[in-house]
């Protein structure tokens, strides 16, 4: 039964600590990008010292920003459960209430 997916569909809020501990992200703590002569500055955002200095390194790594506050992105929700849209409308369509 279509309804049945959405009893293993579980949206929570995520643990950044936990996961920034999990996958050893370091932070990116300066707001400038390169320093004098267009050297990346170590601590910016495209710091070799967090990020790695070959391309394949700076493909597979991430760090992260630390904004000071918990924020919620509607718009990823919205992308990556738009999928489910059509499912969720026709399961809420098949539900029938005992009154």
């Amino acid at each position: 039964m279509k309804g049945d997916f959405f009893l293993l569909m579980k949206i929570d809020i995520i643990d950044v600590d936990e996961f920034v501990s999990i996958n050893d992200l370091k932070e990116v703590t300066s707001p400038v990008i390169f320093q004098r002569g267009g050297i990346p500055d170590p601590d910016g955002l495209l710091s070799t010292r967090i990020f790695g200095s070959t391309i394949a390194e700076r493909r597979e790594t991430f760090a992260y920003i630390d904004l000071g506050g918990e924020f919620f992105s509607i718009q990823l929700f919205i992308e990556h459960y738009m999928q489910y849209l059509e499912i969720l409308i026709e399961s809420l369509m098949e539900l029938s209430f005992i009154r």
